[in-house]
């Protein structure tokens, strides 16, 4: 591993941090940028690029035994984030030569594109509230400095919509 880019996996457990998780498997390739989350009790990884600015599609799920090759993105991003939907990894936008505002949900068996998200960025977070909903906070949405943004957007798997949330205080990236 260098500077934060690498095939090694690690499992930590918060909840009790001197445990550790032996014969991991490794990830097939180098690299950074990738969009992951448990799904099912495994992690799920998508996209990312290598050390030669090649971007990834690929997505994986990660067993103690190997990396199980599931369906691809159909753009391979870097910088993107992710949520969790039934048994779903929900990517959401990245960056690959432009900002990126698609979605799409990864499964064990398929890949479904979801509905566009309400900006093209990268370097956001997202975070679970509940089993149908994630909150969309900051990102960069240009290469200017000023494009470092404060809004935030709500999403309901439910209903497939996407609602604008409140303004943070600070930009974040």
């Amino acid at each position: 591993e260098k500077d934060g880019k690498g095939t090694k996996s690690e499992i930590i457990d918060l909840l009790n941090p001197k445990s550790t998780c032996k014969n991991w498997a490794d990830y097939p390739f180098d690299l950074y940028g990738a969009a992951g989350q448990i799904v099912d009790n495994y992690p799920y990884i998508c996209g990312g690029q290598n050390e030669s600015s090649f971007y990834f599609e690929n997505c994986y799920q990660i067993t103690s035994k190997s990396a199980v090759p599931l369906l691809s993105l159909v753009t391979a991003p870097k910088y993107s984030s992710a949520g969790v939907f039934n048994d779903s990894l929900f990517v959401v936008g990245g960056f690959r030569n432009s900002f990126l505002g698609s979605t799409d949900y990864i499964s064990k068996s398929s890949h479904q594109n979801g509905p566009n998200a309400p900006i093209k960025a990268h370097s956001h977070c997202v975070i679970q509230i509940n089993a149908n909903e994630v909150l969309l906070t900051g990102g960069t949405i240009s290469k200017a400095s000023s494009g470092v943004q404060k809004d935030t957007y709500f999403y309901e798997n439910d209903k497939q919509q996407w609602k604008k949330g409140p303004q943070m205080a600070n930009t974040r990236n």
